[in-house]
């Protein structure tokens, strides 16, 4: 999942609402600044190339994926998480600002012009690309569910609206569009729940069958990036304030904040392991790149 983003297409947009879908919002309780877990939570800080754009969750062989690099030049990495060694690398285009990975093990760039976007597949193995589709309007953030093998799921739009397509890789077509709250920065899929993110903390829960939100409620402002766990109970958001950065680990049956860590300053990224156990922080700067795990704090 990925940070907040002042993008060209996508300049910091005031927060609007979907407005008639009777949804009462709530705020969540959330932990006091004495609770935050200490930074010696840090298990490791892996190195990774600088200008990091976009960060996939890791494969079941401990690798993952990075689109990284400047408006000039980007490139994408397979880093493996055990040796922390970048394993391959390959050119990729420089309109791409997002990145996720198939259960398949495909690779998924998202990618964002001046007036149209496209998602490119990649072989994992190889990192070569297998094909391009187009999508329509610039890409702001790409995502799959856990539970559907072909799916990417496109946060696409402009300065007026905002889109999610549900795009089937095998047959190149999107086959689905759910519209989202402008102001839209960040998403994620789970067994038929689309979740979205505001730069004000506000999520939103959004039925994939009638396209209708079905709930939301707001953690807290400076929301970067949010990852939600494989079970679809548990909801880490990575948030910044006044130069703090820190996880709000939220529990989605309550809709409250259970507990919350510390995270590395610049932190842009967040995904989970598939068991849940471990947090990948990245963190992005234009000189520095790396990625750090910590512990899950469920």
């Amino acid at each position: 999942m990925r940070h907040l983003k002042v993008a060209g297409v996508m300049a910091l947009l005031a927060v609007f609402s979907i407005t008639g879908c009777g949804v009462e919002s709530s705020t969540t309780s959330v932990v006091p600044l004495s609770k935050v877990a200490a930074q010696d939570k840090v298990n490791t800080i892996i190195p990774a190339p600088a200008g990091i754009v976009g960060m996939t969750n890791p494969d079941s062989n401990d690798f993952m994926y990075l689109a990284a690099g400047t408006a000039r030049s980007k490139g994408l990495f397979s880093l493996n998480l055990i040796t922390h060694e970048i394993s391959s690398s390959s050119s990729i285009s420089n309109a791409v600002d997002s990145a996720t990975l198939l259960s398949s093990g495909i690779i998924v760039l998202g990618q964002a012009t001046k007036h149209s976007g496209a998602i490119s597949l990649y072989n994992a193995q190889t990192l070569k690309m297998m094909k391009t589709i187009p999508v329509g309007d610039p890409v702001i953030e790409v995502c799959t569910d856990p539970s559907e093998a072909g799916d990417v799921y496109v946060l696409n739009g402009t300065k007026k609206s905002e889109t999610v397509s549900v795009v089937n890789t095998n047959s190149n077509k999107i086959m689905e569009s759910i519209p989202v709250s402008l102001g839209t920065i960040d998403i994620a899929s789970n067994a038929g729940t689309l979740y979205t993110l505001q730069p004000n903390g506000q999520i939103m829960g959004i039925s994939e069958r009638s396209k209708t939100p079905q709930f939301q409620f707001t953690v807290a402002p400076g929301a970067r990036s949010f990852v939600v766990s494989p079970d679809g109970q548990t909801l880490y958001l990575l948030k910044e304030a006044n130069d703090t950065y820190n996880i709000s680990e939220v529990d989605l049956a309550t809709e409250s904040q259970i507990a919350a860590l510390g995270a590395p300053m610049n932190a842009g990224f967040i995904s989970l392991s598939s068991d849940s156990k471990t947090l990948y922080v990245g963190v992005e700067s234009p000189s520095v790149g790396n990625v750090q795990t910590l512990q899950a704090i469920h």
